[in-house]
């Protein structure tokens, strides 16, 4: 998810996300330890998933009749 510059700071990656959220049962994501967006991310409800922590996955409780990935 990327959103232009000048269009940042305004709920776009916000209201992205929720979207995302509402309609997509599972989602991971990698993102740059540094990055600013990770602060977006973990507020929405991800967790670092890889031992790396860049892989973030949503919802974070995987119940233990199922599984994930890991790449």
């Amino acid at each position: 998810i990327a959103v232009v510059e000048t269009h940042r700071n305004q709920g776009i990656g916000r209201q992205l996300i929720a979207g995302l959220q509402a309609v997509v049962p599972r989602i991971s994501l990698s993102c740059d330890l540094l990055n600013p967006a990770r602060r977006l991310y973990l507020r929405a409800g991800f967790e670092p998933w890889s031992d790396d922590g860049r892989t973030l996955v949503w919802p974070p409780a995987v119940p233990s009749n199922e599984s994930i990935e890991r790449g």
